[in-house]
């Protein structure tokens, strides 16, 4: 089932298989909870598309800018 899950996304190259995201989950076990900050995307319904969403602008590109 993992497998058949993994093969519909969409990831960046390096997070296309299911050992990659368990190592990237593995590596992220040891950070403690206190050390995360949660943020969402702010996403707009995408004009040609009205199941998907794109990034929202200009907060998409600040939310990116504050990360780095």
């Amino acid at each position: 089932m993992a497998h058949a899950f993994t093969g519909s996304l969409t990831t960046d190259t390096g997070l296309d298989s299911l050992g990659e995201l368990r190592d990237l989950a593995q590596s992220l076990g040891a950070i403690p909870a206190t050390g995360l900050t949660t943020v969402t995307m702010p996403v707009v319904t995408a004009p040609s598309d009205p199941n998907r969403v794109v990034a929202r602008e200009p907060a998409a590109s600040k939310l990116w800018a504050s990360l780095r």
